[in-house]
């Protein structure tokens, strides 16, 4: 299926809307998420090799020994008939977007106005899904400025 980005669908979303998307990772996904992250190793081609200005890491992602070994504490916390499985899902990895006028409101706020806000959206997400926030970067070197 080719999904084609038309000129009138801008009209019909809301350009002054941030969004969030969150899915659980198991130890090799997150790995895979936290080298992408991090830009560790090779990038794909959207990644500008050359940015203006770095990402900026505002909380080192932890891990994935790390999350493991915090996931079966905390699992070790509840009555498990089971042991944790090889591909049990250890973290809950997300993004953070913003639509076109959304993102001149993010660009308004200035480097410590964005990271306040990104803290204080990943701790509300993290305590409406009984988590912790293990990580937090904002990526400069795409098209938009996303946090992960």
């Amino acid at each position: 299926m080719t999904l084609t980005h038309l000129k009138d669908d801008e009209r019909k979303a809301n350009s002054r809307a941030a969004m969030v998307r969150v899915e659980i990772r198991d130890a090799q996904g997150y790995a895979n998420q936290r080298r992408h992250d991090l830009r560790i190793g090779a990038q794909p081609a959207y990644v500008n090799p050359d940015p203006p200005e770095p990402n900026r890491v505002f909380i080192q992602p932890m891990t994935s020994a790390e999350l493991k070994r915090l996931a079966k504490e905390r699992r070790d916390q509840r009555d498990m008939a089971r042991a944790m499985k090889s591909n049990a899902g250890i973290a809950v990895a997300g993004i953070i977007g913003f639509g076109v006028e959304a993102q001149k409101m993010f660009e308004a706020l200035g480097p410590d106005g964005q990271e306040k806000a990104l803290r204080a959206a990943v701790e509300r997400m993290a305590a409406d899904l009984r988590t912790s926030v293990s990580g937090l970067v904002l990526h400069l070197d795409e098209t938009a400025k996303h946090a992960h």
